[in-house]
């Protein structure tokens, strides 16, 4: 849904989205301020790279790399991204990288290889609750065209979805004030912001390992799972 709204072009033929998502980042990150479209193309999942902005006129590419879903990230792949890039006849220099998570978790250190200092001024964070939804409802809905009701109904119902995902509905605010209140009871939370902060973290690293370590066993399962399925249907379907 993101790469169908960056590719979207106003009746004077502008990429408004995307210039408008381009200007949002170079709020938090001067190195972005660099960047001016010309020819971008834009596709989805080509070299398995979530969403992938080229623009060789103005020379430059940006990595999308999406974990809405809290993936895991898979062995080198920021690496391997930036690396066809390259050979997609990029330079460093013009490669910029943005990482878009649930709530603003940070790619693995195993997944930039030996990048990581190297694209640290060209690289940003960008979390779906913190980040993408406000751009949307603050900078994308005042710029769409109201004779557009199609694309404003999509991204209505985009920003509707996003809110769902992170239970900021209407609906949803008693719920969260009685998990919230639920969490500080059973973290044992006392009111003293220091030490409140640094159970909270401790925990929440905690959690994240756990998920970590389940979705390597996901992985194992699914892998012993599908080698089973594979020899059943050579048994009965040979």
């Amino acid at each position: 849904i993101l790469c169908k709204l960056l590719q979207y072009k106003s009746q004077l033929g502008e990429y408004v989205v995307l210039q408008s998502l381009l200007a949002y980042i170079a709020e938090q990150n001067n190195e972005y301020r660099s960047i001016h479209i010309h020819r971008p193309l834009i596709t989805q999942e080509q070299c398995r790279i979530d969403l992938w902005v080229r623009d060789m006129a103005s020379g430059y590419a940006i990595i999308f790399e999406n974990k809405i879903y809290n993936a895991t990230d898979q062995e080198a792949q920021l690496s391997r991204y930036i690396d066809c890039t390259k050979a997609n006849g990029f330079t460093d220099e013009q490669i910029f990288v943005v990482y878009l998570s649930q709530q603003g978790s940070e790619p693995a250190e195993q997944s930039w290889g030996t990048y990581k200092s190297e694209y640290e001024q060209r690289y940003i964070n960008l979390s779906f609750r913190d980040d993408i939804l406000p751009w949307l409802k603050e900078y994308v809905v005042p710029i769409l065209p109201d004779k557009d009701h199609l694309l404003r109904c999509a991204v209505e119902q985009y920003i509707d979805y996003l809110e769902g995902i992170f239970s900021l509905r209407t609906i949803d605010k008693e719920l969260n004030m009685k998990v919230e209140e639920c969490i500080k009871e059973k973290l044992g939370l006392t009111g003293q912001v220091f030490d409140d902060y640094r159970t909270i973290r401790q925990y929440q690293d905690d959690i994240n390992t756990v998920l970590i370590h389940l979705e390597a066993l996901k992985d194992k399962v699914e892998k012993k799972m599908f080698k089973e399925w594979k020899t059943g249907l050579i048994q009965h379907y040979p």
